[in-house]
Parts: structure tokens; sequence; C-alpha cells
């Protein structure tokens, strides 16, 4: 289950991955650990952060029974991006651990990761440039194509958060290029909805209309699913199209929708 979990996910279909780890977790501890993480991944792509957080949190507790420094470390990662998305303070401490932990597991590209995510993050901005250097050299070096996508569309949307939008224009695509020629069909889409939101907001209508093209032709759930809506539904209100904006909403929310509930984040930003 797991495994076709993952499958699913790289798929796009996160709504139904999600699906296939409701429920308690394994009861045995190292299948549970895997288990919470990978919910937790699917609990970030389907945008429902409360849920995020909750397994990020278990599984930091059964890695610490198992004394498992990494898979601490990684959920530990999981855990402040869920604080992270819902506009909460992050604790430096929680970074500065996760490297410790990366450390002592002998894992220098985990720990220069969570190092950069501290800087990303704004516990030590002026230091970005540098150290996500670093970190592109090691992933590049390891062969670690995840780890490098990852960290170019976290430092494009850093630029895009201080304004600086033609950097962030310039990682994305980088980090699409990445994606592409490594054949991750997954971290494609989620540059493409990154993209597609700029090039809304930059009012390129038909640069809109060629993306939601390309991202349609996928199955979309969960925050794939909400983000194309709600990118379509401005494109539509843009033009005058009132109905189909409102018809395009409704279609987005229910992209989100677990039983008769939105996640929170959904009703906090709508994005």
């Amino acid at each position: 289950r797991l495994g076709e979990a993952t499958a699913l996910k790289r798929l796009g279909r996160t709504r139904d991955a999600s699906e296939l780890l409701a429920g308690e977790a394994p009861a045995q501890p190292a299948s549970a650990l895997r288990w919470l993480l990978q919910r937790a991944e699917v609990d970030i792509a389907n945008r429902d952060m409360a849920r995020a957080a909750k397994s990020a949190q278990a599984a930091i507790d059964v890695a610490a029974k198992l004394g498992w420094e990494r898979e601490r470390a990684q959920a530990t990662l999981l855990y402040v991006e869920s604080q992270a998305d819902n506009g909460r303070a992050l604790d430096a401490a929680l970074f500065d651990d996760a490297a410790r932990r990366f450390d002592a597991a002998g894992d220098k590209l985990g720990a220069l990761r969570a190092r950069v995510y501290a800087d990303l993050y704004g516990t030590r901005g002026s230091d970005a440039p540098r150290r996500l250097d670093e970190l592109l050299a090691e992933a590049r070096l390891a062969g670690n194509a995840g780890v490098e996508i990852d960290a170019l569309r976290r430092t494009a949307l850093y630029f895009d958060e201080i304004g600086d939008t033609d950097s962030a224009r310039t990682r994305f695509a980088q980090a699409a290029a990445v994606a592409e020629s490594s054949g991750r069909s997954y971290e494609r889409r989620q540059i493409d909805l990154h993209l597609l939101h700029q090039d809304t907001l930059r009012l390129d209508f038909a640069a809109v209309d060629r993306r939601l093209v390309r991202l349609r032709s996928e199955p979309l759930q969960g925050r794939a699913a909400y983000s194309v809506g709600l990118n379509a539904a401005r494109l539509d209100y843009l033009r005058g199209n009132y109905d189909a904006a409102l018809a395009t909403l409704d279609d987005a929310e229910q992209a989100l929708r677990v039983g008769q509930n939105l996640p929170q984040i959904a009703l906090a930003n709508g994005c």
C-alpha cells in the first residue's frame, strides 16, 4: 500500500493516495514510521496542513523511540513545512535539530538541505544564495534530482515572497528543466502550478491558457486541482466571464473537500 500510495502521488492522484493511507498506522514501528512520513507528504500535497502536522509529529515520536536519527530529521522538516504553510512563526531550533540529526546519521545532503531551509524560511536569510549553490552542487554530485528541484523551487518561492519576480521565474525555469530532464512529472507539475500563478498575476492570458491545457492533460487532485481551478477562475473573471468564474470556483472547492470539510489552509488563504 505504501508503494501504491507513492505511485499515485507521482501520478498526481494525491487524494487517492490519501485514502490508501487513511486510518491507523501499522503496529510494527518501522512500517508505521514509513507510513506516517508518506502520509505527511501526501497531506502537504493536498494542502491539509493540520493533518500533515499530526502525521509528522507522530513520525517524530516513532523515530525517537526507534533511535532513527535520519527519519526523525525528515519528519521534523515535514512538521516545519506544515507550520510554515499555515503562516505560523517558525522555531529556528527545529532546523538546527534536523541538521544535527542528519549529521549524526551521516547524511551530509540532508543536513545541508535543513540549513538551506533555515535560510529560505527567514532565520538566516542573508546566507541563502551561498548555501543554495552548495546544496545544488552536492545534489548533482549525488545524482539526487529530487533535492535539486525542491531547493530551486523553494528558492524561487523565497524570491517571489520578497518581490524579486525575475529571480523567481529564473529559479522556477531551472527547476522545471531539471524535472523535465530527469523525467519527474510530479515535480514538473508543481513548478507549472507556480508558473501558472505568476502568469495570472502578469495578466499573460495566452501563457495561462497554454499552461492550463498542459496541466489539465494530466490527472489532478487535491492541491493541484484546486490551484488550477483557482487560476482558471481568475482568468474567467479578468475576461469578464463572471458566471463561468463562479462555476469554476465551486469545482475547485470540491477538489479539496474531504467528506464535508475543507482543509483549513484552503479556508485561510485560498491557494
